[in-house]
């Protein structure tokens, strides 16, 4: 289920131009966007499920637009130590954010990038 450890929790586009994506999904899939200049949040009948960040700096040039999945976990530090021990990467160590969320970024040995967040800190 939706934000249980272990599975899919958020997501976000992550694209240099954000203008097109808050047109474009809430017109094919009626989602709603709880407007920001910082982070625009995506939802559904009211719930968020995911938001957009800005992405100028942390995407490099060649990096097409894509999209990150978060998933939540019970402990973020162990999951990261986990996956950094199975052959993933540390794009960004477990982090927390200002609000008292705690968020890690992994590649994994076959190049997809992946979030996680500890579950229960949803929107």
């Amino acid at each position: 289920m939706l934000n249980d450890p272990g599975s899919l929790g958020w997501v976000e586009p992550v694209t240099r131009e954000a203008a097109p994506a808050l047109a474009f999904y809430p017109a094919v899939f009626g989602w709603t966007v709880t407007a920001s200049n910082t982070y625009p949040q995506w939802g559904v009948n009211g719930t968020a499920f995911g938001g957009m960040p800005a992405s100028d700096e942390m995407l490099p040039p060649e990096a097409p637009p894509n999209w990150l999945p978060y998933f939540a976990v019970a402990d973020v530090d162990t999951t990261a130590a986990t996956a950094q021990s199975a052959g993933g990467e540390m794009i960004m160590p477990p982090t927390t954010l200002p609000g008292g969320r705690q968020i890690a970024v992994v590649r994994d040995p076959q190049g997809a990038v992946f979030g996680i967040y500890r579950a229960g800190e949803e929107g």
